[in-house]
């Protein structure tokens, strides 16, 4: 059976890390995969919103490697890092609809940067988020440190990425990384129910708005208010735009297509 699995539900595309012996540690296969699947849906979408969780109660220990294949490895692993990762984070912020992670257990290393990557988060209350790089020499990888700077702010940053620590789930929903605390019971259809919600709204305005929420963290306020024009153009020339406009009209809820 494949370490990663790929299953739809109506407009949700859904990605299961598949080694739950192992935590759903990564290994270069999976990471393969997973670029190719996102590589997919960036060129030719054919889904309204993603879902990525872990399989048996965990969501991803990060990197799977042993002492000895790990610190083979020193010499290639920016390489690794950046055509691996790097990557798929990129890809991830670049779809053009919502991505959210469902996060039950502990997501640690490359875990934890993969779940703070997607645009929203839900966690089970078993949700831990490990952040403890340095435990082992190393430091925070697949943008953890940026993710966490902008979203919690420098100072729990600092503290978790010089430190290290873990981040319960209570912790997540004070602090702003996860959008919803659900219980350990149908935990897989609660998370598919709140994504297959995001899959019925405007969706490319959704993705419209990731482009804004990237500029936002980048561009002077000049660039961003030029770009926000342009996108708004886009917003405004979408099917769903005419279909939300004459839904409210009409006091009826809209039926958007993601066109």
């Amino acid at each position: 059976m494949s370490a990663l699995l790929e299953s739809q539900h109506g407009d949700v595309l859904m990605l299961t890390l598949n080694r739950p012996a192992a935590r759903n540690a990564l290994t270069a296969e999976m990471k393969a995969e997973l670029i190719a699947v996102l590589e997919r849906e960036s060129q030719k979408p054919d889904h309204r919103a993603l879902l990525i969780k872990g399989a048996g109660g965990a969501f991803c220990s990060g990197a799977d490697a042993r002492p000895d294949e790990i610190l083979s490895r020193r010499g290639t692993i920016a390489a690794e890092i950046k055509s691996g990762m790097n990557r798929i984070v990129t890809l991830m912020a670049g779809l053009p609809y919502p991505v959210v992670a469902a996060v039950q257990g502990p997501a640690a290393g490359a875990g934890t940067g993969l779940a703070l990557a997607a645009d929203l988060m839900v966690v089970a209350r078993s949700a831990r988020l490990h952040v403890n790089f340095t435990k082992i020499g190393a430091l925070p990888d697949a943008g953890t440190v940026a993710e966490l700077t902008h979203r919690v702010g420098t100072a729990r940053a600092s503290s978790l990425a010089l430190l290290g620590g873990v981040i319960e789930a209570h912790q997540a929903m004070e602090w702003g990384l996860a959008t919803k605390l659900l219980s350990e019971d149908k935990f897989e259809d609660k998370a598919l129910a709140f994504v297959a919600e995001i899959a019925a709204g405007p969706t490319r305005a959704l993705g419209l708005t990731k482009r804004l929420l990237a500029s936002a963290r980048l561009n002077s306020m000049a660039a961003h208010l030029a770009l926000e024009a342009d996108l708004q153009a886009e917003a405004f020339a979408s099917l769903d735009f005419e279909e939300g406009v004459r839904a409210r009209a009409e006091k009826r809820t809209p039926r958007f297509t993601g066109k």
